[in-house]
């Protein structure tokens, strides 16, 4: 996967390395059975009158709470393989291969290139050129390789000055 590559929905990005996640699961579900001990240690005790029922409580909060952010690391690591979700060419790419990147941040963005909307300021001098319906090809300053093909529209037009502007959807 690279700079301008063609993706369909659901094909593979990247592969997340989880081994960090996998010491943090492992470290949670340590505290949440050592959670669920205490609390029952203190149901128990509570029980016989030797802790107060709020005592107690506070153990079966940490134990609730130990125990949810272990369901919350695991369902972090299924997301190990991260896949296109919609079908587009990648554009913007802000990684590679060995990079760390924190949960949320953006790495990429995929464009849809069956609907595009281009907009250009067509030159006085080209002005009397632009007709609507006419094709429009786009295509990539750097390279000149051709990115988009579709029907062209006139948006504005003034003839009086010169101007146009034209736009097309590929």
């Amino acid at each position: 996967m690279g700079q301008g590559s063609q993706v369909r929905q659901g094909d593979l990005l990247l592969v997340l390395d989880q081994e960090q996640q996998r010491a943090d699961a492992i470290s949670l579900r340590a505290k949440a059975a050592s959670d669920q001990l205490n609390y029952q240690r203190y149901e128990s005790l509570a029980r016989q009158g030797a802790v107060s029922p709020i005592q107690r409580d506070q153990f079966r909060q940490e134990s609730n709470a130990s125990r949810e952010a272990l369901i919350a690391r695991e369902a972090d690591r299924r997301f190990r393989n991260l896949c296109a979700p919609i079908s587009g060419t990648i554009a913007d790419l802000r990684v590679k291969q060995g990079d760390v990147i924190a949960s949320g941040d953006p790495f990429t963005k995929l464009v849809r290139n069956d609907r595009l909307m281009v907009r250009v300021e067509v030159p006085t001098v080209y002005a009397e050129r632009v007709r609507p319906g006419q094709t429009v090809l786009i295509s990539d300053p750097a390279t000149d390789r051709p990115l988009a093909r579709g029907q062209g529209a006139v948006a504005r037009s003034d003839r009086e000055r010169g101007e146009s502007i034209a736009s097309g959807q590929g």
